[in-house]
């Protein structure tokens, strides 16, 4: 296999863990060890022969100047050789998916998942039984979108790295940012039916620029039932990984065109609104999926309940939808005291998404919008959120017995603070409490 484009080295290719890895894979431990050392040897004549290559994301990313993030192997051991080869090297091993070829090495904090070449014997739409093989090409050819199957060294001593396409159509649709399946789209997506929501958070991360391969999405739509088919889990993944992408707005709208995700994307749903929520996010460093779920079920609240009973959420983000819808489902401004009362019950994260939601799905207009923006930003994200200065027990050293009377007596207490723009103080609350009138804070 020979190298179809050279890049030069970046600082992510001289991660030592990684070095070290895949020096034990490709049996060139001693080698590396003498460059460690000093001793001069051909750095660049390590990886002539490699039985391990970086694969999928870290080589796309990498040619597309984009970060590069987690960094996955493919090697032409089968699993428990791999397995040893690095337990020789003194890398801790995880078998985490050792039946299917997989197992994860970890060295020095950091963790780098490798599998076996492989070729599909049998799928179902979710899942597949492989077999292992020695072929990058058999494997490329496994793989569901042609930017995915490229395969890369670390270059090691000659300034370049070398990607290497086995299948000649990747490294061109790379470049130009077209997200293509692998051979036929029909047999990709009915080989697992997730690949339908993968391409478009792929087009939404590197094809946006121009429209949509139509070949792919007419074999996205043809497939939409099989989505029925995925777990939870896996569809709500790849939702929440998708609409925060660049191209989510777009992308959204093609889908809902073609039937897919009609459940979760509202009738009425506007792209418009959620590329301005996006633009404010991003302005303001606030990038929030959960948002930009709300934009994406229109507000509705129907739609909003369909996500939370169809997506894995986290707790954490079940209650930031709740609380941001209830508090969009009122009219609510964003004067100071209309925010610090929503700060104060919400919580500031959910305040100021709530913000710029409601500012998202209303026109842009000349004058004032941009300062208004960044002054209700500036003050949400600067406003110390205070805290209400009378507990239970103050209350029952006057005498109040437990149970509904002190519950009561607080949350009229609470009020009053509330209502006083947070001002009044402890001593000031009980003086009302045992006066019956609160006077002025002087």
């Amino acid at each position: 296999m020979q190298p179809a484009l050279t890049l030069p080295i970046a600082p992510w290719m001289r991660d030592p863990a990684l070095l070290r890895v895949l020096a034990a894979l490709n049996g060139t431990l001693d080698a590396l060890d003498a460059l460690n050392a000093g001793k001069g040897a051909k750095q660049k004549a390590l990886y002539a022969l490699p039985s391990a290559l970086i694969v999928g994301g870290a080589v796309r990313n990498y040619i597309l100047n984009k970060p590069v993030y987690d960094i996955d192997i493919a090697c032409v051991f089968a699993p428990e050789v791999s397995q040893a080869l690095l337990v020789d090297a003194g890398i801790k091993v995880i078998p985490t998916g050792i039946q299917h070829g997989t197992i994860t090495a970890v060295m020095k904090g950091r963790s780098f998942e490798i599998t076996t070449l492989r070729r599909d014997v049998k799928t179902d739409g979710r899942h597949a039984e492989v077999a292992f093989t020695q072929s990058w090409r058999e494997d490329a050819e496994r793989r569901d979108f042609t930017m995915n199957a490229l395969f890369m060294d670390v270059g090691f001593g000659d300034g370049e790295g070398r990607v290497y396409d086995p299948l000649g159509q990747g490294l061109v649709d790379a470049q130009a940012g077209i997200v293509r399946f692998v051979g036929n789209a029909d047999q990709r997506i009915q080989e697992d039916y997730l690949r339908i929501l993968r391409f478009f958070r792929m087009w939404a991360l590197y094809g946006h620029h121009h429209a949509p391969d139509s070949e792919a999405v007419a074999a996205c739509a043809a497939h939409r039932e099989g989505l029925g088919k995925l777990s939870r889990e896996r569809v709500s993944t790849e939702i929440m990984k998708m609409i925060v992408a660049e191209g989510a707005p777009v992308a959204l709208q093609i889908m809902a065109e073609n039937g897919i995700l009609t459940d979760y994307i509202a009738a009425n749903f506007s792209p418009r609104a959620l590329e301005r929520l996006a633009m404010l996010q991003t302005r303001f460093d606030v990038v929030d999926p959960v948002a930009r779920l709300i934009v994406m079920a229109a507000r509705d609240y129907a739609t909003v309940k369909t996500l939370t009973r169809k997506m894995i959420l986290s707790r954490d983000e079940k209650k930031r939808l709740q609380k941001t819808f209830d508090i969009l489902r009122h009219d609510f401004g964003v004067t100071a005291g209309e925010l610090k009362r929503s700060m104060y019950f919400y919580g500031r994260d959910v305040v100021l998404q709530s913000v710029l939601i409601d500012l998202s799905s209303k026109p842009l207009e000349s004058g004032g919008f941009e300062f208004d923006v960044a002054a209700a930003v500036r003050f949400i994200m600067q406003w110390p959120i205070p805290v209400f200065p009378i507990a239970g027990d103050d209350l029952k050293k006057l005498g109040y017995a437990e149970g509904p009377e002190i519950g009561e007596a607080l949350l009229d207490m609470q009020q009053r603070w509330i209502d006083s723009d947070f001002s009044l103080s402890k001593d000031s609350l009980i003086m009302w409490l045992k006066n019956g009138a609160v006077q002025p804070e002087s």
